[in-house]
């Protein structure tokens, strides 16, 4: 199955690590674009596209610098600064949250004002930055987080999460003070996300900071959950709605995965492997 027939698919589908039940999207009459699709390369800086072009160019018989790769033949391409309120040398935490809020803050901080810093549980709670992610969902637009990292790292999590410190993935891995003030770990905000519906999709890593400690990894038996307050967020998730699904990849499925998406569609509830 093709790249494009794979975006429609997911269009259609609900998903949280990594697929939820499928979700019917309204048809809006206008306007003619239906979806925006935001691409990261994470890191992805001049020198980077420069390495790219040229490596590509080699691999097609070139000399490799007269390339140019598919985005560089876009209508509109430009260059942006990148750099946190407090560093020259930026972070993805700082970064992201510029590009989903428009607006810059500090390093190593998710979706919260440049005036909270780093580990400020009290000033997070009340400084959040609105997301595009928030606002879609609250005028009934699907939405989706896919990545090839853990779902709470901080490139995706700066979509749906405001934590004063990007490390705190899990329960765990907070102060005791932060939870005493009531800030919730990543994995935590990414089920309990109230805007809209919810996020209809979710795919990627990090299944350990979603699972109790007494839990054993269902693809890796010597790994277990890092959660401490022994909640299973994966199974709270499916539990809080009638079409909703959990799975992992257990093998290297390419395109059946992708029969899988298409054959789960109205199915109930589950968790499983594939």
């Amino acid at each position: 199955m093709s790249r494009t027939a794979l975006v429609h698919l997911l269009q259609r589908c609900s998903a949280v690590l990594l697929l939820a039940g499928c979700a019917s999207v309204p048809t809006p009459s206008e306007p003619p674009k239906r979806n925006v699709i935001l691409f990261i390369g994470d890191g992805m800086g001049v020198s980077t596209v420069t390495a790219a072009r040229i490596l590509a160019g080699q691999r097609s018989g070139q000399p490799g610098e007269e390339n140019s790769l598919s985005f560089e033949s876009f209508p509109n391409v430009a260059l942006i600064k990148t750099y946190n309120t407090n560093a020259q040398v930026p972070d993805s935490a700082g970064t992201m949250t510029a590009i989903v809020t428009g607006e810059k803050t500090r390093i190593g901080v998710l979706s919260v004002a440049a005036d909270v810093k780093r580990g400020d549980c009290e000033t997070a709670l009340a400084r959040p930055l609105v997301t595009l992610l928030e606002l879609a969902e609250e005028r009934g637009l699907a939405t989706g987080v896919v990545t090839t990292t853990r779902l709470t790292h901080a490139t995706p999590a700066a979509t749906y999460a405001h934590v004063p410190h990007r490390d705190w993935e899990s329960d765990t891995e907070l102060p005791r003070a932060a939870t005493e003030q009531g800030c919730r770990d990543i994995a935590r905000q990414l089920v309990e996300f109230d805007r809209g519906d919810g996020i209809e999709v979710a795919m990627g890593g990090g299944r350990t900071r979603f699972l109790p400690s007494t839990a054993v990894d269902p693809e890796y038996p010597s790994e277990r959950g890092m959660r401490g307050d022994g909640r299973d967020l994966a199974a709270e998730w499916v539990a809080a709605g009638a079409e909703r699904h959990y799975v992992w990849i257990a093998r290297a499925a390419g395109s059946d995965f992708v029969r899988y998406l298409a054959s789960t569609c109205g199915t109930s509830s589950s968790a499983s492997s594939i």
